[in-house]
């Protein structure tokens, strides 16, 4: 990002999903609830993936929405 005044909306669509992901995670839940979560790009993608498999590790519980079901259950089995 070239400068942080700059609206959110200027992002790309991954960088949205970061933001969001990184004010929810802001407030400390015990739950997170991810609908869908897919980017354009898939190391944006993986790395959602990433952050919420280490959540998950560390005692949150995610429940995650798609109907993508050998996505889900590759990003939730690799784990």
């Amino acid at each position: 990002m070239s400068d942080p005044e700059n609206p959110v909306k200027t992002l790309s669509g991954g960088n949205q999903q970061r933001v969001v992901l990184s004010k929810w995670l802001a407030t400390n839940p015990r739950i997170l609830i991810l609908d869908t979560p897919r980017s354009a790009s898939t190391s944006t993608q993986g790395r959602i993936y990433a952050i919420t498999r280490s959540l998950a590790v560390g005692g949150m519980a995610i429940i995650l929405i798609s109907d993508e079901i050998p996505e889900v259950l590759h990003h939730t089995i690799a784990s």
